[in-house]
């Protein structure tokens, strides 16, 4: 049944929920901003923002806030996962804690290439099984790596495998806007950070991917806070070039953009190069000045 709207109440109903309303002291209530503000002025910001502990990211960035939705596309593999995997790694050791859903392959054969690849493997936790793969089985997930182990950071890789068990009923862009909208709410209701990999179009012109090339709906990169993404160059490439150039078994080299930063609208990319089955930061030679002094020189 349809709720009436406030102003189609009859009088009588009408001044009893005014009077509900005056007096109404929930957690949503209305308040004057500067309660807000002087609130903000006391709350400790680590609570809420995370680093990454990649420098440039976190600089553009100035971390990461819970609440927010991140998208990280790519082409496939193009280092995606081991992108987020080293997140997961830096995360650990700052003690941030977070849970990972690989929907794409079990979570045996995800472990499995894990643990075939590194021995060194980062503090994370995962459902020991996919039994359902829909948004509201995740979301009992996340729930629950939240209560059980006060989780702050979610990986979902990714979007499609949500989608693909879905009803859809017409609009196919419309219905992953919508699942987009509804994992983006539930960043904000548990206050978490979310990161969704969505897959890009394959480069048909040899250029670098842009943010018009993730796939199935534009309206994934409008509805996120943070749109970064990531794709493998070789060890020898101007930074400043957008050409991709054809691999070989030597490149370990890889370049992050961040195309879309709704909080404070910095916008960038940095480079990072394959060691020991993470990612580490470098700096190209033409793009010193962009980075912190810190950060290791490329090794080509």
């Amino acid at each position: 049944m349809t709720k009436k709207l406030i102003k189609d109440l009859p009088i009588k109903e009408l001044i009893l929920k005014e009077d509900e309303l005056y007096n109404y002291n929930g957690e949503d209530k209305v308040v004057p901003a500067q309660e807000l503000i002087d609130e903000l002025a006391l709350t400790n910001d680590s609570l809420y923002c995370l680093n990454t502990g990649i420098p440039s990211m976190d600089r553009i960035l100035e971390g990461v806030e819970c609440g927010e939705l991140i998208v990280v596309t790519g082409l496939s593999g193009y280092g995606k996962t081991t992108f987020l995997m080293t997140l997961t790694n830096n995360m650990a050791d700052l003690d941030i804690k977070a849970v990972w859903f690989t929907l794409e392959v079990t979570p045996r054969q995800f472990m499995k290439k894990i643990t075939m690849r590194t021995k060194n493997i980062p503090e994370f936790y995962i459902p020991r099984d996919n039994t359902d793969n829909s948004l509201h089985w995740i979301e009992a997930r996340i729930f629950e790596a939240k209560t059980k182990y006060n989780c702050k950071v979610v990986f979902i890789d990714h979007i499609n495998m949500i989608y693909s068990l879905e009803q859809s009923k017409g609009n196919v862009s419309l219905e992953i806007a919508d699942l987009v909208a509804k994992i983006k709410q539930i960043a904000i209701k548990y206050n978490l950070v979310i990161f969704l990999v969505a897959h890009c179009k394959d480069s048909i012109d040899n250029k670098e991917p842009v943010e018009r090339d993730i796939r199935d709906s534009g309206m994934i990169s409008r509805l996120a806070d943070i749109v970064m993404g990531i794709w493998r160059i070789r060890n020898d490439s101007d930074p400043d070039s957008v050409k991709l150039k054809v691999l070989d078994e030597n490149d370990n080299q890889a370049k992050v953009r961040i195309w879309k930063n709704r909080r404070t609208g910095k916008l960038g990319y940095f480079f990072m190069e394959h060691h020991n089955h993470y990612l580490t930061e470098i700096r190209k030679i033409s793009d010193l000045d962009a980075f912190d002094d810190d950060l290791p020189k490329p090794l080509f």
